[in-house]
């Protein structure tokens, strides 16, 4: 097999004849031609035909806009027609079901007289009514929660049923597990001593009148209810007795429901100052201008 020569000349050399190359490169390769080149082969064997640069592409075309980069989020509602939303703990020793009726059936808000403090992202009309999604910067959720932030699903105690797993269920897969249905909410999230005893529901009262839920085999926590007296949205002619459900306690089926989605913060005077500061301004707080997402 022959062994390729090559020859290199200076710019400007007689053999060079390029002009543009003579201005840009230290050196030039060129062929019989004239036109430049990166190797002259000996040898007899002819140089390759000489193809000129293709055009140069626009500057869009040099990046394309990313469909996983470049999107817009569309912030749309919860349905107005019935649904329902499943959640529990981790180990499933405590789950809920919360089923949310018709557009008009849910109690209003009341946004005129008292309308959000702060809004979190838009404000539609299904937003008006129960159920109220809520970013909550308060320091007892937050430590509590063991969380930067909590997020509660505010609803009437009315709309929801939990299941609880007895305590004496055998472990053996063979024998099915035995659940305890209480009859009203109210029971779940002040349980009694005895409803402690026979299930895994727990209750922790961070204050006289706030009362918090957890798991006590798992620990998952999950409910917030505040007794007072003084407030009114809790009587039958406005909302009626409601609570929070912790929204990350839902099963992501649910969580994932097209409208799913705080539209309100709250105690905001507690908060993290950078965690404010991401929520207002988003990961540019952060020194993060996008995200690239595989």
């Amino acid at each position: 097999m022959k062994r390729c020569n090559f020859e290199m000349f200076p710019v400007n050399s007689p053999g060079s004849k390029n002009k543009l190359a003579r201005s840009s490169l230290p050196f030039a390769l060129t062929n019989k031609q004239g036109y430049p080149a990166r190797v002259r082969r000996l040898n007899n064997h002819p140089a390759p035909a000489f193809k000129p640069p293709p055009p140069p592409l626009p500057s869009s075309a040099h990046h394309p806009p990313s469909p996983q980069l470049h999107h817009q989020v569309k912030m749309s509602s919860l349905p107005t027609t019935p649904f329902s939303v499943h959640g529990g703990c981790f180990c499933k020793a405590i789950t809920y079901t919360i089923f949310i009726p018709a557009f008009e059936s849910r109690p209003l808000l009341d946004s005129e007289r008292h309308p959000p403090k702060r809004p979190f992202g838009a404000q539609t009309k299904v937003a008006a009514r129960l159920p109220v999604i809520s970013l909550d910067h308060c320091n007892s959720c937050r430590r509590i929660s063991g969380a930067i932030i909590q997020a509660w699903f505010i609803c009437p105690q009315r709309w929801a049923t939990f299941s609880l797993l007895a305590r004496n269920t055998s472990s053996d897969s063979n024998t099915s597990e035995e659940r305890i249905t209480p009859k009203t909410t109210a029971e779940v999230l002040r349980p009694s001593k005895e409803l402690e005893e026979a299930t895994y529901i727990k209750v922790f009262d961070s204050s006289e009148q706030a009362h918090r839920t957890f798991c006590g085999r798992c620990g998952t926590p999950l409910s917030f209810l505040y007794s007072g007296l003084g407030d009114e949205m809790s009587k039958e002619e406005n909302w009626g007795p409601y609570f929070d459900i912790a929204l990350g306690t839902l099963e992501k089926e649910s969580a994932q429901i097209e409208g799913m989605r705080p539209g309100r913060q709250g105690w905001l005077d507690d908060g993290i100052g950078w965690v404010k500061q991401v929520f207002d301004e988003g990961g540019k707080s952060l020194g993060i201008e996008k995200v690239d997402t595989v």
